[in-house]
């Protein structure tokens, strides 16, 4: 976010215009309040995640349930760095 307030325009005069740090709040706000929520792995698909005849998940379980989880995480780091910037 501190490329963001760099370039943002330097504001000359008095009047209601917002700073560079309302609109980097105004936009933290924004992005969260877009931001979806974590997958709940125990909701997953008996389809997708069915074992085989050696009782192991197949490949696309494994690929998949790494996935979800690399993506929760990347969620909560967005999260927490919306938070500090609040």
């Amino acid at each position: 976010m501190d490329t963001v307030l760099l370039i943002q325009p330097r504001l000359a005069g008095s009047g209601n215009a917002k700073t560079p740090e309302e609109i980097c709040l105004e936009m933290a706000k924004e992005i969260e309040s877009r931001l979806p929520q974590q997958i709940d792995l125990s909701r997953k698909s008996d389809v997708s995640f069915a074992l085989t005849e050696k009782n192991i998940l197949n490949s696309l379980a494994v690929f998949l349930n790494q996935e979800v989880e690399r993506f929760n995480l990347l969620l909560s780091v967005i999260k927490k760095s919306l938070k500090l910037l609040q």
